[in-house]
Formats: C-alpha cells, sequence, structure tokens
C-alpha cells in the first residue's frame, strides 16, 4: 500500500503539516510530521519532527485535543 495523504497545511511559509497513513514493516500507522521546502531542489522533505501513531495511540490523542478543544471554548 502506498502513503495515503490526509491532510496538509501551512505551519508557516516555509514550513507544511502533513498527516498521512503510512505502512511499514507491515503495520499502519498515522503519521503527522513537518515537511520543509528544499531550496536545491524546490521540494517539500520531511524532517525528524513530528508522531507516528498507531491506530490505538491515535484515540487517546483524539481524545486530548477534544478535551483541550473544550477548555479553549468553555475559557473563552
Amino acid at each position: 500500500m502506498a502513503d495515503q495523504l490526509i491532510a496538509e497545511f501551512d505551519r508557516n511559509p516555509l514550513e507544511k503539516i502533513r498527516v498521512q497513513i503510512r505502512e511499514y514493516r507491515g503495520h499502519r500507522y498515522i503519521d503527522v510530521r513537518t515537511y520543509y521546502l528544499d531550496d536545491n531542489d524546490n521540494q517539500w522533505k520531511p524532517t525528524r519532527k513530528g508522531l507516528t501513531l498507531n491506530l490505538e495511540t491515535s484515540a487517546l490523542l483524539r481524545e486530548a485535543l477534544e478535551k483541550a478543544e473544550e477548555i479553549f471554548e468553555e475559557e473563552g
């Protein structure tokens, strides 16, 4: 299975965040990673900054993010 891009958005003018489903050694993961624009070949390349999560861990992260959003909304 090839990597599947789920979402991509700008972090700043020189960096993007990509969310992908990737496969490694027969296991599928959700990869959330910062990419930078390489000046030499004008291509987006991955950095070491990011998270690679299995399905179980991604569910825990989703719950934590939902709680954080609730706190933001409550506090205005």
